[in-house]
Formats: structure tokens, sequence, C-alpha cells
């Protein structure tokens, strides 16, 4: 039986259908069980790539970063085999922004949250990407100048509060001036994040950025910034504090000089998080930001979360905004008449703050948009897009089934305001009636993917893992042709290899579950696997090399099964050793890689640094990583040929550190080597040792897949055109010789390996 939706949605989409229907009286939906709450937001991704500081390194990322530029530039088979993607685009991913021109109602523009940025000139049946050759494919907010259609700004980094792609802060501002065939980098690097845009509507050298600044830590660049000559220069003009940065910026559209900013106080770390204070506001200046007020009457005035504003272009006195509280619940929609003067509440619902059963994330998204011709038409998004025809005080949930969850941006045609484009974490949408009816796009590759899988017998049946888009699967192989086998963050899946229809899928915090038609009907697979112990976020589960009916899974011990999941039992102690630090969204001390070998040795790697053996199938185990760095271990590949020849791949980004990413013995542990030297410092999330070569390895980094045959002085780059995003997982068809590789943000992508063969010869 197929898990339901109520065991199987990430918080995320149970909450969709929970806290907006019941601000707006719109939906009756049952309460999310106690174990779905974990799924909120959790900064795994992030803290696999911290660990152990705590903090990644800017510096050594943004090395990173150039030094992957430098080998697609400089790759030593450019012709020797190109990456194909094979989807999904019928998916899609979250999107940070959308934009259209006012004077043009076909050409769209949509920010991926880490894939870049697409471009479609015929009313969104297609999409080409336009920013792939710049370092940083995290994208924050896109601004079109009214009065030049051709110039864009782009702002890197996502400044919204959760997803893996907050680990990537961005590098600064991007201008183009030819809609988007080439780019420009124009500063305020130091920014990281960028919020929002705003250019002035007869001036576009003119043009206001809000900063959030890193999430992560203090930082003194955050605020609202100017720029008077296009980006040449720019100035501060408003400061907080280095917690609170800008969110959210909206301008008058007959008075430019007039913005309205929203400062947000955010503080977080990898264990707790603050997404609210006392210097959160709403703030105006009337001289183009030379001087600001801070507004108050009428609206909140104790601890305030994410606040987004606009003002109505129709009657710029008009503005309204949307308040979230401290923990990101809903606060209210207030409505302005003056200009920003005077503030009433036009809705609040008297909203029950009870985490377990309704909460709004305002952290997460939180902004309102006015119709361009009626200032009483407004649209909130959050969780689902809403709708109110009456100043805010009577709403109506306008998503439909066609529509994910998770709203983070909407463009309202002026031309035309029935025409509704609405970017989400499912993708792009539009409606061309306000709202009653959505179409999706079946054209953007911007899937964000944790784990990738590949049938060793039937090469169309493609699967993975992907963030809030659940475990993903083709029959066909074809980039249109993917579906949602289970819901929720989907991770790891295996396919048996000597059975296509035998399918194992895993969601977040290691909920396991079998298929025996391929991946379209499933069951439970956890019976023996002890609630009561930790289970990472992305939790290992492996088949034995011979017999894939005997199954590895990881949580804090070992755990195997010798009937194909149907059961299991500990065959280890508790392999974490360092203390266990928690929150309230994150399990920590976990097994993160397993590597079962075809005699009596068994390995084992934890998110705490440590790398274990067992030498008696998991009678006794020893630890064998006291040569090696303190890092996440990120994956164990063992030589099929020899079992005590290993291979480790760790994760992170550390400044003046010298160790390496990945190590090899060659005596089950008792001496490591590093094989690093020529690989640029970013983190190892994947090894596969080639089966019929086992000199030749490859890689999956934070910035691209590598090939290294053991014979060639250092790692290359394999192929040039893969775009610059994180590459999660790789798998391998051995019969094909076709490499698969899960990006983080750009879908999956494969790789014909035949074609280095050839070269080498």
């Amino acid at each position: 039986m197929k898990p339901t939706i109520t065991q199987l949605m990430t918080a995320s989409t149970l909450l969709s259908l929970l806290f907006l229907g019941y601000l707006l009286g719109q939906k009756n939906i049952d309460s999310p069980t106690p174990t779905t709450k974990k799924s909120l937001n959790v900064p795994t991704f992030y803290l696999q790539r911290a660990y152990p500081d705590g903090a990644i390194h800017y510096g050594t990322y943004q090395e990173a970063l150039r030094k992957a530029q430098e080998l697609r530039q400089n790759c030593v088979y450019p012709d020797g085999g190109r990456w194909q993607l094979v989807g999904p685009m019928n998916i899609g991913g979250r999107v940070t922004d959308v934009e259209m021109h006012p004077s043009d109602t076909v050409t769209m523009y949509v920010a991926a949250a880490s894939g870049g940025i697409f471009k479609s000139n015929n009313g969104g049946e297609s999409w080409r990407p336009i920013f792939d050759e710049q370092l940083s494919l995290s994208i924050g907010d896109m601004a079109i100048a009214a009065s030049d259609k051709e110039r864009i700004y782009v702002g890197t980094g996502e400044a919204n509060g959760g997803g893996g792609s907050i680990t990537y802060d961005g590098i600064g501002v991007f201008k183009s001036l030819d809609a988007g065939e080439n780019w420009v980098h124009i500063g305020l690097e130091d920014t990281r994040n960028i919020g929002r845009i705003v250019v002035h509507p007869t001036q576009p050298d003119t043009l206001w950025v809000g900063a959030m600044g890193a999430l992560f830590e203090s930082d003194s660049h955050r605020g609202v910034y100017r720029s008077r000559d296009g980006g040449d220069n720019w100035e501060r003009v408003l400061f907080v504090s280095d917690s609170t940065g800008c969110a959210d910026l909206a301008m008058h559209p007959k008075r430019p000089n007039t913005i309205f900013a929203s400062l947000w106080e955010r503080n977080r770390n990898v264990y707790a998080r603050n997404y609210g204070g006392k210097t959160s506001a709403l703030y105006r200046s009337k001289d183009g930001g030379d001087t600001w007020k801070k507004l108050t009457n009428g609206l909140p005035r104790d601890t305030i979360g994410r606040i987004g504003v606009a003002v109505a272009p129709s009657n710029p006195n008009v503005v309204y905004a949307v308040y979230a509280g401290e923990k990101g619940y809903f606060a209210g929609v207030y409505r302005s008449k003056d200009g920003g003067e005077h503030w009433t509440m036009v809705h609040d619902h008297s909203f029950e703050q009870e985490e377990n059963f309704f909460a709004s994330y305002g952290w997460w998204f939180g902004r309102i948009y006015v119709d361009p011709i009626d200032e009483d038409k407004i649209y909130a998004l959050g969780l689902d897009i809403y709708k109110s025809e009456d100043g805010g005080e009577y709403w109506k949930n306008i998503s439909t089934e066609d529509v994910h969850v998770d709203q983070h941006a909407l463009y309202i045609h002026p031309q035309n305001p029935d025409f509704l484009l609405l970017g989400n974490d499912g993708g792009v949408n539009w409606s061309r009636d306000q709202g009653e009816t959505w179409t999706h796009s079946k054209a953007l590759p911007i899937t964000q993917f944790y784990t990738c899988a590949v049938s060793q017998q039937l090469e169309s049946r493609i699967y993975g893992g992907s963030q809030d888009n659940g475990i993903l699967g083709t029959k066909t192989g074809e980039v249109n042709d993917w579906q949602v086998l289970i819901d929720g963050d989907g991770f790891k899946v295996l396919v048996d290899p000597t059975d296509f229809n035998k399918v194992y899928g895993a969601y977040q915090y290691g909920s396991l579950y079998t298929s025996n038609d391929g991946g379209f009907s499933f069951r439970e697979a956890i019976r023996g696997i002890s609630w009561q112990d930790r289970k990472n976020w992305n939790a290992p589960v492996e088949f034995h090399p011979n017999n894939p009916s005997r199954m590895y899974f990881g949580a804090n011990k070992i755990y195997l099964s010798e009937n194909a999941g149907k059961g299991w039992r500990a065959i280890s102690p508790d392999l974490s050793k360092k203390s266990i630090k928690k929150s309230n969204d994150l399990i920590y001390g976990t097994i993160t890689a397993i590597a079962p070998t075809n005699s009596a040795l068994i390995y084992a790697g934890t998110d705490d640094g440590n790398i274990w053996l067992s030498s008696d199938n998991g009678l006794h185990w020893k630890e064998i990583s006291e040569e090696l760095p303190d890092r996440w271990v990120t994956h164990i590949a063992v030589n099929p040929n020899d079992a005590e020849v290993t291979y480790v791949s760790l994760s992170g980004y550390r400044a003046g550190d010298v160790a390496a990413h990945i190590y090899k013995t060659t005596n089950s542990g008792a001496t490591w080597q590093n094989i690093a030297d020529s690989l640029p410092k970013a983190p190892i999330n994947d090894i596969i040792v080639d089966q019929k070569d086992t000199a030749t390895l490859f890689i999956a980094t934070d910035i691209g897949v590598f090939v290294n045959r053991q014979n060639e002085e250092s790692w290359q780059l394999l192929g040039n055109n893969l775009p610059n995003v994180v590459v999660t997982d790789i798998d391998l068809n051995w019969r094909t010789r076709t490499l698969f590789a899960a990006t983080y943000g750009r879908s999956i992508y494969k790789y014909n390996l035949k074609r280095i063969r050839q070269r080498k010869k």
C-alpha cells in the first residue's frame, strides 16, 4: 500500500493544508502527526558542510567556486563526452522570484533558489538558462528596469530562512544590459543574500537593494543599499544592526523617492534559531533613502518577525503589510490609507499559537501584492496563495491541485491583471483568470535532488530523492515523464539489481518503504528498527554487494535485514561518539555511510567524524579513523576485488585547513592516504569505484563530478557542460556504462563513459 499523504508529507506540505486554510476558513484538514513536526526547516545540508566548526568559511567556498569555473574552461575532455539532461522537467523546484516587463506579455524570467535564471520567450512553453556562466546560481531576487526592458539586475543568495540552498550564500549583484544574454558583476559581494531589488521607474541607473546578510552568523553588511550609477558605486542608506537585514522593499510608483523597507531581525546557528526581534520594523524614506522613519502608528511594536510590504499602483496612498511573529506565526495583515502614517489591522482571525497545529512559517515566505488597477484586490503568499477583494478583510484560498505549496513570488501583469505568474517550491504556475485556474510549467529542470538511482536492467528506470518534491521516478527515461512516488523530502533510493520492479525509497529521518511494482505502490519497511534510535535526515540504506535481499540500514546503530526489508535487527552498538547536540528540528549523532563488502568486513561512517569497521559481519566493531580529520563522513566505497582497499569521502568548508576530502586505505583503515591533492577544497558527497576498472574512481562534489584513473597524476573534471551546482549523488549503470548525477537545483544528468575510454586509447 502506498504511504498516505498524512504519513509522508513534509511539514511544509501538511501546513499548506492547515495554516492558511485555518486562517481564511477554507479547508478542513486533520492535524499533522507528531512525526511530521521534525521536518521543519532542517539545516542538515548546512551542518554537513559546516561541521565541526558550525560555520562555512566564505572565502574557502568562493575559492572552490573559482577553481571549478577554471576547470570547466580548461576541461581535459571537452569533446570526449557531454552531460545530457534526463529530467525531470515536469516536476519543478524551488523558485525565489518571477518577473516580466510591463510592456511584454510573453517574455518571462524565473529565478531558482539554487539553479540560476531561466528565460522564456513564448509565455512559459519552453525555457533556457541564461545565468549559468556565473559563480553562484543561488538567486535571491531579480528586477527589470521599467524604462528599459533590456536592463536586468539580479541579487544572488536566497534570503529566505530555510531549505538546503541556505548553505550557499550569494556573491553579490549582477547586471545585464541585453535582456540576460551577458552579465557583469557590480559588487555587494559581502551582502551574501539579497531580499529585494527595486529600480527607479524612469532612471534605470538608480536602484535600491535590500540585503539580508549571512544567515548563520552576525553580519555588519546587512541593510539597504543604493546606487545612482548602475552599480558602479554603492552606499548603504539604512542599517539597524548586525542581526537585522532587509527582507522586502516597495516603491511609490509616482514618487519613486518614497521607499518602504522591511527590516527583519534574525539570528541562527545550526542548533537554534530566532526569526524575530525588537529591531524588526517597517521603515519609510521620502528622499530616496537619505533619511528614514520607523513606522509604528497602528503597527505591532513588540517582538516581530518577517514583514512583507506592497504599495497599491492605482492609489499609492494605500499600502499593505503582512506580519509574522518571532517564531513565524501569522501576526496580521495591515493597511494604511495615508501613505504609511497610520495603519489598521484588517485581518487577524485570532490565530491560535500552537506549533503542532497551526503555523505560517513567515520566515519561509511572507509576501503581499496589490492588483495594478484595484487597490482593494490583494494577494498574500504563504503555504498557499490567498486573494482578497475587499482590502484584506475576507480571504479566499486560490491554490488548486496544480499549485505546489510554499509560495515565494508573484507577478501581476499591469496590461492584463487577470494574468498571474507564480513561483513556489514546485516551480512556476500561471493563471489567466486571477487564480481561478492554474497551469503548471512542464519545462523547468530545477529540481533539488539529494540522491539518484538507476536500474541495472532497464536504464529507462531512473529515480531520485528530492527536496520537498518527494521521491521521483520515471519508467520511460523521458524528461517530462516523471512522477511523485512518495511525498515529502525524498532521500535514498535503491533498485534491486536483479529485479527492476523491487524498489526501496526513504524520506526524511529514515522512514523506509519498499515496492514490488517499480515504485508505483509502497509499503512500510521498518519493522524491527527502534523508533527511539536517532536517524539522520538522510539515513543510509545499502544492499549487500552479492545479495540484494541482505540489506543494511543506519540509525545511530547498524541494522541488518536478511529478507529484503521485511524485518530488521541491530548488529552494532551506538557508533556515534561525541556529545549529542539537538535542537527543535535537528537530530545529530547518527550513521551517515555504510559499506558492506563481499567478505566479512563492514564499514560505517558517522556525522561526528568517525569511521568504524567490523571484521566479523557486525559482531564486533572498532574505530579506524584516528588518522582522519574530524569531518562529517559522506560516503564509503570499497574495491569490489579487495575489501581492504577502501575510500572515504568527507564534507566541510574550513579556513586554513590542509586536510583532504577523500582518503584511501589499502589495509582496512590501519593507515590512510590523502588522494585529493589536485582537487578543489570542496565537500565530496559520493564515490564510485569502477567495477570494470577498479583503478578508476568517480566522485560527486559540491562543484561537479570528477574522475581519476590513478594512472593519471591528477583528478579531472568530467565534462564541462554540467551546470555550476552541487552534485549530491551519482549512480552508474554498469551494463551501458552510463553515469547519472543528481544535482541540487538542476535535476538529473547522465554521461556516456564509453567516450572517455575511446579518447584514452
